[in-house]
């Protein structure tokens, strides 16, 4: 629903506010002040049918949304003090305009990924999927409602174009055709936060199929999008595809949509196949901490000496993202469930955990921090 409002106004001068969108319009012509959704809170409320993931939005623009959540950090953490101070809210002053990123997801199973121009204003030069903005001006909801009526079809209206916008970003940045582009799937909701703990605009994240398969989607790219000026590449890549792989550079949002596309991409499996592959899974890297050898598929160079038995395991990167993969895999409410430190009764523990993933899962989870263990006390890289 909607009637969050605007942010509080600012104690802080406007003109600094002005200075960052007169500095920002000098280098980027191409920028507007153009209304957006402002995220003041979010939560999954359980309504019988399955989970429900409730935003309350408000308003905001892009102007705002640049002199507050891109301000310098200095500007910044002044703004989330005095908000926490006064209203009990570090977000209050932050325009907090909310994005939205797809993964793109082409008919033989590549993903497409877009390098950002220079003519962008943030993250120049990173790879990350059809990305923007969901439009208030477009669902038509610029105005605050008046009665209970009116807010419940501006909340309508505001969904629709949640997904919409998905749908017409990956079409104005890929020139990928909207009749060839699947309805897109919510899988989550992230912000981003820096290495000083400022956490900066939140974004939905969604997966988007097409029919096309990447030749095509290439083929229609090249051809010229309507936005194409954002972005100055076109990548694809496996859709199991490791972050870091290839050198590449992803945004802060590309990197929390992969790893939740990844996510699903093994929630299929049956709890039965988990539990083997974890097993399997252990089985290796308890013989690489016995014996420290290295692992043949670990990246690394060639003429590495050789260690000394129970020096430590050497396989690094491959056996740690595979035990991560797996751990992922396993559905949060029973891996939080087996994460408790006292265990339930056996008929309780058979009953919530019939083919036994919970408890092999805390057993790989223990492992993996033996072998992290192991691997920083020998040095180990990766």
């Amino acid at each position: 629903g909607r009637g969050a409002g605007r942010s509080p106004p600012l104690p802080h001068p406007q003109d600094a506010i002005d200075a960052s969108w007169r500095a920002a319009l000098e280098s980027n012509g191409r920028l507007f002040d153009g209304s957006k959704f402002r995220l003041a809170a979010l939560a999954c409320a359980d309504e019988g049918d399955g989970a429900r993931l409730v935003l309350r939005l408000g308003m905001t623009g892009y102007k705002e949304y640049l002199g507050t959540n891109q301000a310098p950090r200095e500007q910044r953490l002044r703004l989330a003090a005095d908000g926490e101070r006064l209203h009990g809210d570090a977000g209050a002053f932050l325009s907090n305009a909310l994005g939205c990123e797809t993964v793109l997801v082409t008919a033989d199973g590549q993903i497409a990924l877009l390098r950002r121009s220079s003519a962008v204003a943030t993250h120049g030069g990173l790879f990350n999927g059809p990305s923007g903005h969901p439009e208030p001006s477009r669902a038509r909801v610029e105005e605050e409602p008046d009665c209970a009526a009116a807010a419940e079809a501006a909340a309508r209206l505001a969904v629709e174009e949640l997904f919409d916008s998905v749908t017409q970003e990956t079409h104005e940045e890929t020139n990928v055709p909207r009749a060839a582009l699947l309805p897109p799937r919510c899988i989550g909701c992230m912000a981003a936060a820096d290495e000083h703990g400022c956490v900066g605009k939140p974004d939905l994240l969604f997966v988007t199929r097409t029919t096309l398969d990447a030749a095509a989607v290439r083929a229609a790219y090249e051809q010229g999008a309507a936005e194409g000026w954002e972005s100055d590449r076109l990548a694809f890549f496996p859709a199991d595809v490791r972050l870091g792989e290839g050198g590449v550079e992803l945004t802060p949002v590309t990197c929390c949509a992969l790893l939740e596309v990844a996510r699903h991409l093994t929630a299929g499996q049956s709890d039965t196949e988990l539990r083997r592959a974890l097993e399997a899974w252990g089985d290796e890297v308890r013989a690489e901490l016995e014996s420290g050898e290295p692992d043949a598929g670990a990246p690394g160079p060639a003429a590495a000496p050789p260690r000394e038995a129970g020096t430590g395991p050497r396989g690094g990167r491959r056996v740690l993202q595979r035990g991560l993969d797996l751990l992922l895999a396993v559905p949060p409410p029973l891996a939080e469930e087996r994460g408790s430190t006292t265990p339930p009764p056996a008929s309780e523990d058979a009953a919530k955990d019939p083919t036994g993933v919970g408890q092999v899962w805390q057993e790989a989870a223990d492992l993996l921090c033996d072998y992290l263990e192991a691997a920083g006390g020998a040095g180990a890289g990766g």
